[in-house]
């Protein structure tokens, strides 16, 4: 029998199980905050330090949540580079998208975080350059191939491989500062 290289194999203690059965982007509870998985960042063909453009084609007429929005690798500009920059944890943060993905209507155009507030979908908390906002969901959305994986053009000049954001599915997020604030 061979022997087996142990110190390759052990499991750090304590470790948290994320799905990787397929590519998904995560709506993170801190505002205008997304998660890439592992088969996301090699789908998209990104990694730390690379960016990712989204899109939200209800102005162009989608019909509802299921195609509505999309993602792709940034590119290069004559400016620098289009997109949010991927960092610590696959995290990127992407304003003007977060609350519409959260809200999860296609009537919805754009929604202001204090309108969420009041629904109960965020909480806000007073920071030292104003209020803060945190969900009280965490969103998983899975990517799929749009086009069967050929590109398509995104920008004058620019083609790349777009994968459909959709199939979401929301669990409960308690904002720890609810705790604390309950506790004062």
């Amino acid at each position: 029998m061979e022997s087996l290289n142990f110190s390759k194999g052990a499991v750090k203690s304590g470790t948290k199980n994320v799905s990787e059965a397929y590519a998904q982007i995560t709506l993170t509870s801190t505002y205008n905050h997304f998660k890439l998985n592992n088969k996301a960042l090699a789908a998209l063909d990104v990694v730390k330090g690379d960016t990712v453009v989204m899109f939200d084609m209800k102005p162009q007429g989608a019909s509802d949540q299921t195609d509505r929005y999309y993602i792709c690798k940034g590119w290069k500009t004559k400016e620098g580079v289009e997109g949010a920059k991927i960092g610590a944890n696959n995290s990127y943060s992407y304003s003007g998208i977060y609350t519409t993905m959260l809200a999860n209507d296609i009537e919805n155009d754009s929604i202001a975080p204090e309108d969420l507030v009041k629904t109960g979908l965020m909480v806000s908390l007073e920071g030292t350059n104003g209020p803060r906002y945190i969900s009280t969901k965490i969103g998983t959305f899975k990517m799929e191939e749009y086009n069967d994986g050929e590109p398509v053009e995104v920008a004058d000049g620019v083609s790349q491989v777009v994968y459909v954001v959709q199939l979401v599915s929301f669990r409960d997020h308690t904002p720890r500062v609810e705790e604390a604030n309950a506790a004062e």
